[in-house]
């Protein structure tokens, strides 16, 4: 059994068109959309800003030119901190007085997205065109946009907190410019979605009366990357 196993491997790797195999690293930009961009909604917006991302990619390809690809991309979007800020300024009650000034904490946007899936690829002379859709994991770090106020009385707190892990989905193609005989160009595009939720737990204590709220927070990551890379061709 074990034999046959191997035979059978052995049978799919000979069938890979090597010329077409690659792996590949690359820098992008990237470009917030819908409400990841949005920036009114402490509870349904991301404020995001364009940032850019690491792409690790590569795809190993049958004679027919379909195969499997995959990537690991790494994200990073600012935040708009004056939005943030005075939206949450707006969370303090009105009715509390505070001696000193509230301590406000934000961040940026941190996404490690771990995808694959099939990928086509088109050879035209010292190039290949390729498209592809590629499914996986994406953890989220997300920015705080917490909000701490106290007085001698009391306190209150607004704090954020994220599912780290949700699913993740991208498609888009890329075009690989063959500069030699090992080595190439890779200019892609693509559009990446995940989710994003979480809760918002405001806590507030003030004469030994301590009430909490819970609210929940979502919305949709989408992301346009477009970028530049080097490729190794296996």
């Amino acid at each position: 059994m074990r034999f046959k196993i191997f035979i059978i491997g052995l049978s799919l790797f000979g069938a890979l068109q090597a010329q077409n195999n690659y792996m590949s690293l690359a820098f992008a930009g990237s470009w917030p959309l819908h409400e990841y961009s949005q920036h009114q909604d402490l509870f349904c917006d991301g404020f995001a800003l364009r940032g850019f991302a690491g792409d690790y990619s590569g795809a190993f390809f049958n004679r027919k030119n379909l195969g499997i690809g995959g990537s690991i991309r790494y994200t990073s979007n600012p935040v708009r901190d004056e939005s943030i800020l005075s939206l949450l300024a707006n969370e303090i009650p009105n009715d509390l007085q505070f001696s000193e000034d509230p301590v406000y904490t934000v961040g940026f946007w941190k996404l490690v997205s771990v995808l694959s899936g099939p990928e086509y690829t088109f050879p035209r002379n010292n190039m290949n065109l390729d498209l592809y859709i590629r499914a996986g994991i994406n953890f989220i770090l997300a920015p705080e946009m917490d909000i701490y106020a106290q007085n001698t009385e009391g306190y209150f707190r607004r704090e954020l907190d994220i599912n780290t892990l949700n699913a993740g989905l991208a498609s888009g193609g890329a075009l690989r410019y063959h500069l030699n005989e090992n080595t190439s160009v890779r200019i892609y595009a693509d559009w990446f979605i995940s989710s994003c939720r979480g809760e918002v737990t405001q806590t507030r204590e003030f004469l030994d009366n301590k009430t909490e709220t819970t609210s929940a927070y979502h919305f949709t990551i989408a992301i346009f990357s477009a970028g530049i890379g080097v490729v190794y061709r296996l």
